[in-house]
This record gives C-alpha cells, structure tokens and sequence, in this order.
C-alpha cells in the first residue's frame, strides 16, 4: 500500500498538486493508497476519499512520528508531498519526497528571519537517505536540490504538476490592468512592484490597475500609508480567491505581472500560459524554465520594472507568453507505483 504524506499541505501549489494527485487516483479506481492529512486543508474532493483511506493529523512533526511509528510497516511506498523526508527511517521500502520550496534551499543562518527555514534545510538534510527518490518541477529544481542536500542527480526525478485550462475566447485584455497572483511573503517583492507601477502610472499620466491576491492582513500592512502613492494608481486586493474564480479574473483582465525574486515553479506563469495572457515578469531562470514570449525586468530595480510596465501598457497587439512544459501527473502516478 501507498502512503501519500500530505501534511503541511493547505495552500498555494501544494495544494492544487494534492487536488490533481487525489483525482487521478480517484479516476483510476484504485484502492492501494492512504492519505495522511493536514487538518488546515479544507476542499469539497475529501468528501470523495472513503474516509477509511484518509486521516487527518495536526501539522506538526511529533503527530507525523506518531503516525509512523504505529503504521509504517502496513505501506511499502511513501510518498512525501511536503519537501520533508519520512521523519523515521525507512529501510528496505520506496520513498519518494515531492520537493517544492526553494526558500529551504537558499536560507541563510546569518540573517535572523532566515533562521528556522535554515533548521528546518537541516533536519531535512538529517532525515535523508542515500535509498530515498526525489521529485521536483523543473530542471533549475533538480540542479539547486542535489547541490543543498547533497543528493545524486540520479535519485531526483523531473516531473511538473499543474492543472490543464482550456484558453477562454472571450478573453477581454485591457493594457492597463495587471494582475498579480502571490502570497505576501518578502520574496514575492510586492513593495517594489507598487513603487514602480506608481512611478509608472505617474510617466504614463494614465490609470494603472493593480490587482492583488492578499490577505486582508497582508494588505493593510503592505498600503499602510498609501496615500502617498499617485492617484492614478489603482490598488485591488482580491483576496485568496478560488480556483474558477482565479481563472475568471485571469480572463477579464487579460495581463499577469510577477516580480518574485525566488519561486521553484510559478504555477501563476503556468495559469497564464496556458490562457494566452500577456506576461510581464522577473529575469531570472525560474521563469524561462516554464515560459517564453514574455516581457521581462529585474525585479530588483524599480526603475526597470516601470520602464518595462510602461512598454506593455503602450503596445497596440502585446506578445502573449508560451508554455515550454507539460504536466506530468500521469508519469509521476506510474513512477510511484513502478
């Protein structure tokens, strides 16, 4: 039997990759899996799992020991969808860890809010094995991953997980609405994004709308004092919005800008490949690894990032971004089961 370790996942990409995970598997009739839940995760697919196949733990790692400990030796694979190894070791069995979070990779402990993402690097680099597989998105992943674990290029399979959309025909651009789909965390540089695109708004002498996908939280924190900023600037938070609701935002607007200095995928690039957005987004390889035809900045200089909103908005027929990759949920499913 299978165990899926899902715990720690209940948002962003690593929850869309449980929703696909969970529905092929579901499709497929097949009865030889269990699931181990993170009790934050809410979605209308769990009440398809027969609830003898599923158990919803607390997200912690003293509940996933415990859970180990009394079960491990009823499943001959796992599978750990939340960067982190089984948190006993197993000998003699598959393991195979879904690998997904390029800030464990890069944190430095010098630097205090670094700090846990640095331990936590360590205890996954404690918990490893040399028998253990690995699984990540993209080509820059498996490079980044087997240089800060030390893992052999061998064990780290490529296999990118996202959801397939139908392009929408009555796609409404408008030039000056953008559309950025990230949580708040400092790497996603909001900050700098709503300093160039006031900078912008003021050169262009036009309105700029900026729709946001925040907490109610993080955008109070990120406006406080806002008035600052040019009138013409528009600033919209969405909130953390549905997937078809997403895709219907991504439809009327028609644009997707995204300034990240560190992703290990950008399923938001993905999205608008996929619907034929024009994308405006960070010089940095994560992003040329998953699309092309985009209008590109450094994310770290505000002055090039208005300078590059500003192109876009001025174009009469903007390029839209292509798809250089293709989901691999299948592959992934047999690799698994092989």
């Amino acid at each position: 039997m299978i165990l899926f370790d899902s715990i720690y996942i209940h948002q962003g990409g690593g929850r869309t990759i449980l929703n696909i995970l969970i529905s092929n598997i579901l499709e497929n009739n097949s009865d030889d899996y269990f699931f181990i839940i993170d009790e934050r995760y809410t979605d209308d697919i769990l009440k398809k799992i027969p609830k003898e196949k599923f158990s919803i733990l607390y997200s912690s790692e003293m509940s996933r020991r415990n859970f180990y400990l009394k079960n491990h030796k009823k499943f001959n694979t796992f599978f750990c969808l939340a960067n982190v190894p089984p948190p006993i070791y197993i000998y003699n069995k598959k393991v195979i860890v879904y690998f997904q979070n390029e800030l464990l990779l890069n944190s430095n402990p010098f630097h205090l809010k670094n700090l846990i993402l640095w331990i936590k690097r360590q205890y996954i680099f404690l918990l490893k094995m040399s028998n253990y597989k690995w699984v990540v998105q993209t080509n820059l992943m498996k490079y980044k991953l087997a240089r800060s674990l030390k893992i052999s290029k061998s064990h780290i399979k490529i296999f990118p997980i996202f959801p397939k959309l139908k392009k929408v025909n009555s796609l409404k651009r408008s030039t000056q609405k953008f559309i950025y789909v990230a949580s708040g965390e400092n790497h996603k540089n909001h900050k700098r994004l709503i300093d160039a695109m006031d900078r912008a708004s003021s050169r262009l002498n036009k309105p700029i709308h900026l729709y946001l996908t925040l907490t109610e939280n993080k955008f109070n924190s990120l406006i406080k004092g806002n008035n600052k900023y040019n009138p013409k600037l528009i600033i919209k938070n969405l909130g953390l919005l549905k997937q078809d609701m997403l895709y219907e935002k991504y439809s009327e607007l028609g644009y997707l800008i995204y300034p990240s200095l560190y992703e290990s995928f950008g399923l938001p690039l993905v999205e608008a490949a996929q619907l034929d957005l024009v994308v405006i987004a960070s010089n940095l390889p994560y992003v040329n690894e998953i699309i092309s035809n985009y209008y590109s900045f450094d994310p770290l200089d505000i002055n090039d990032i208005s300078l590059n909103i500003e192109k876009v908005v001025n174009l009469s027929e903007p390029n839209t971004s292509l798809l250089k990759i293709k989901s691999e949920e299948i592959a992934l499913i047999n690799y698994i089961n092989d």
